[in-house]
């Protein structure tokens, strides 16, 4: 896994230095990414992250941008041996981007917007191929670096003073700066090998890809209790009775942690939750409530698309199905939808 502070640090003295250009994303005091970032995806990919819990992570060899990992010449990346199986899932910064729905979801689909409370601390499951156990791996959010092409040479000498090759999936050419790209990277030492599993696209090819399941997003460690049925809302900020329920962030996030009893225990906090907001009717109040063991999606954005509130309604029927999903609101992009010239 990549050291998150020490990525941060050359990311940071890239831009100062002009070698990467300044994509304007927000990192705060805490050195901590910006909370919310989304996933572009297609309705049917959608309904797949939703039916299994879990995120395909793709190969960075056969990304959007065939440049990646190849931006130095073939002798250096052989003499490195950077050629590597790595994988990776892509999130924006921008949840209802035009461009992103043009370039991810040209035919419909969605934007999926998760929160990241600790970036640098994630745990994941990555499923074999027969499906008999897990890969345990540990990763982190980090921001891509966007390189301006006549300064290869300068990041060269950079990469290759601090050994930083594994940086490498990290990197693009500023002709894609627009995205603001952040990505989950899952460095394969050998370890994934038995967790390929591999796609039809366009043309009739394949490509490899990996089963992500979210196993800790919070840093929970806490366990579930009988008690969940007897709490107030008032009882949701007390620090004694969540040290021994939930883990709680902010005055935002309540991760539910994972085991038999997640799912009353979601039903029985959101009625809680419900039933205390009606109460104070104090937008301090308002609590987000997810699931350990299953990504942290907190909002659904369907893309500008014929039938838009059709499918809107759709997928908030389907989540209502998922409980660990039934809270979490559906909304259409606020960009019209204007077919293309020429299309009938």
């Amino acid at each position: 896994m990549i050291n998150f502070d020490k990525y941060i640090n050359f990311w940071e003295n890239q831009i100062r230095t002009q070698v990467f250009i300044d994509n304007k994303i927000k990192i705060n005091a805490n050195r901590k990414i910006i909370p919310h970032l989304y996933h572009y995806t297609s309705l049917g990919t959608f309904h797949d992250i939703a039916n299994n819990g879990e995120f395909w992570a793709h190969n960075t060899r056969f990304s959007n941008d065939y440049s990646e990992e190849r931006i130095f010449p073939v002798e250096f990346r052989e003499s490195i041996s950077c050629d590597t199986d790595n994988y990776f899932i892509c999130l924006i910064n921008d949840g209802d981007s035009l461009s992103m729905w043009r370039g991810y979801c040209p035919d419909g689909g969605v934007s999926v917007e998760m929160v990241f409370p600790h970036p640098d601390k994630l745990s994941f499951s990555i499923v074999e191929q027969d499906n008999s156990g897990f890969v345990k791996m540990k990763s982190n959010v980090l921001p891509i670096g966007y390189l301006a092409k006549e300064r290869v040479l300068s990041l060269f000498s950079a990469l290759k003073k601090d050994n930083n090759i594994e940086y490498l999936p990290l990197i693009k050419y500023d002709w894609f700066k627009e995205e603001k790209e952040f990505r989950i990277l899952l460095i394969n030492e050998g370890n994934l090998d038995k967790c390929v599993f591999e796609r039809k696209i366009e043309k009739g090819t394949y490509v490899p890809y990996i089963k992500v399941k979210f196993d800790d997003c919070s840093q929970a460690s806490n366990t579930i209790t009988d008690t969940l049925s007897s709490l107030s809302f008032a009882d949701l900020k007390n620090n004694e009775i969540n040290s021994k329920v939930i883990y709680y962030y902010g005055t935002h996030y309540l991760f539910v942690p994972a085991g038999k009893q997640q799912k009353s225990a979601y039903y029985n906090l959101s009625k809680i939750i419900k039933e205390g907001t009606k109460i104070t009717k104090n937008r301090r109040d308002n609590i987000t409530l997810l699931c350990e063991g299953y990504p942290p999606i907190t909002k659904i954005t369907v893309a500008p698309m014929i039938d838009q509130e059709r499918v809107v309604e759709q997928i908030e029927h389907f989540c209502k199905s998922r409980y660990w999903l039934s809270n979490v609101p559906v909304v259409a992009s606020q960009i019209p939808y204007v077919t293309t010239l020429g299309k009938k």
